[in-house]
């Protein structure tokens, strides 16, 4: 059942640029195209790097004692926000994805035990709504969790069959993630054939209700996400994210991502500094990716920006080859130089086939690409 009361804005039009249009320079990026009603300020960098600073970032490579940081951090959270109500955690599943595109097992079974030690068996809920029509039980099944999801006794929920309630007109969302006491959000770091990036905030689509918006869930809306994204955090419990990067997955994600060399943990409060933290070790400048422009604020004006220096290990993901925004982050060693040209020449093109675009475009990182 949908409740279709609501107290929040409505959904914006879809913006004006087409996110699969290929972009590379960060002037034709312009924030408006993804983010209705925002401007272009000069602290949306400084903002960036506040909020990354936020969260946190462990390499379980080289630190054995990772897991004692990361629980301290996640207990001090169960403090905070102790409650009746049963937590939910919540992992970021398709339907069909590979089983190494989803947060590992080990990790859901470390957090799972942790969270029925606080909570007890009865205030704990594992839960997600795949984008496609997928029993969320069954997927947990084919993901090999079914021996942990036992050992662990808790209940099994499929957030696109809960009963929901409408944040916006048309936007129906889980009543279980909306009155969780509190969200622990699990997903893998993976690239993204259409927002270069898919993380913890885009996890949280997992919770909006296949029944109501029928399957695959954001056909023909791609173009809110931006908003979307946003709307759900805000709404959403008290949360806690928590991007699997031991590996990562990248090159043509989600769906066709491959198992890359990476090896971070990052977490922390909310979805926004952890997405930030993230994109940062995956090697990508966070003002190049669509879904990280915000609004500034002004007591991040007179600080300094060096994203890179925030880095703690030095993986490059490899973007899908539809996000060409993302090319000006990668690093031309030589070792990089045959995956960049082909990147590059792939890009290009894709370009010279795109109705509307020029076809001697310049190749990307060239500073003259410019879109009729």
């Amino acid at each position: 059942m949908v409740s279709t009361s609501f107290d929040g804005p409505e959904s914006p039009g879809l913006p004006r640029g087409n996110l699969k249009t290929p972009r590379t320079v960060l002037d034709d990026l312009q924030p408006e195209d993804f983010w209705p009603g925002s401007a272009v300020r000069a602290d949306h960098l400084l903002l960036i790097e506040s909020e990354a600073e936020r969260a946190a970032v462990l390499d379980p490579q080289s630190d054995t004692s990772w897991k004692k940081a990361f629980f301290s951090r996640l207990a001090a959270f169960f403090d905070r926000h102790a409650g009746s109500a049963p937590w939910l955690v919540k992992t970021s599943t398709t339907g069909d994805r590979a089983p190494e595109s989803e947060v590992s097992a080990d990790l859901l079974r470390d957090i799972l035990h942790f969270a029925v030690s606080r909570l007890g068996r009865d205030g704990v809920l594992l839960g997600d709504g795949p984008a496609y029509a997928r029993d969320y039980p069954s997927e947990c099944r084919r993901l090999g969790w079914g021996p942990l999801l036992e050992e662990a006794g808790i209940a099994v929920v499929d957030l696109n069959q809960d009963d929901a309630r409408e944040i916006a007109p048309g936007w129906p969302v889980s009543i279980r993630f909306l009155q969780a006491g509190a969200v622990i959000n699990l997903c893998r770091a993976k690239t993204h054939r259409r927002f270069g990036v898919s993380l913890s905030a885009k996890s949280l689509l997992g919770a909006l209700s296949g029944a109501a918006l029928g399957y695959p869930k954001l056909i023909g809306r791609h173009g809110a996400v931006p908003w979307l994204l946003v709307e759900l955090e805000r709404r959403a419990p008290p949360m806690f994210s928590v991007i699997d990067g031991n590996p990562g997955v990248d090159g043509e994600g989600p769906l066709r991502a491959k198992p890359n060399g990476s090896h971070f943990i990052v977490f922390g409060e909310g979805c926004y500094g952890p997405d930030v933290r993230a994109t940062i070790e995956m090697g990508f400048d966070p003002i190049l990716v669509p879904g990280l422009i915000r609004p500034g604020r002004r007591e991040y004006e007179e600080r300094e920006v060096r994203w890179s220096e925030l880095r703690q290990t030095g993986t490059d993901f490899l973007p899908a080859a539809s996000c060409s925004w993302l090319y000006r982050s990668l690093r031309k060693r030589r070792r990089r130089d045959a995956e960049y040209r082909a990147l590059r020449d792939g890009i290009r093109a894709r370009w010279q086939r795109v109705a509307g675009w020029n076809a001697d475009v310049h190749a990307p990182g060239s500073g003259e690409e410019r879109e009729r």
